[in-house]
């Protein structure tokens, strides 16, 4: 048995084809979402693995994931690591005569 005895030695296949499948597209939404790929990554990990242990009485996998965890669940020190620097207004941002 493994670690603790509540992990499985095996994975249920259904669910690594459902990883196997659909994982390129939440790793590109998370990461749109976080704007940092390893926090993208780490927070599908998560999802994935919360997933797997639930995977037999879970009815729709796909809103399962995209339920995202509280950000400080998984990084404590999560509003830290965002930039407080303000975005620019319009007119800021285009200083070009003519743009």
């Amino acid at each position: 048995m493994g670690l603790g005895g509540w992990m499985r030695d095996t994975v249920d296949p259904d669910f690594a084809s459902f990883v196997d499948a659909r994982q390129g597209r939440w790793l590109r939404t998370a990461y749109l979402v976080y704007g940092d790929l390893r926090r993208a990554e780490e927070l599908l990990l998560h999802a994935f693995t919360q997933l797997s242990v639930r995977w037999a009485r879970v009815d729709d996998p796909d809103a399962f994931v995209q339920v995202p965890p509280a950000a400080s669940e998984v990084f404590p020190a999560a509003s830290s690591t965002r930039s407080s620097t303000p975005l620019p207004a319009r007119a800021e941002v285009m200083t070009t005569p003519g743009a």
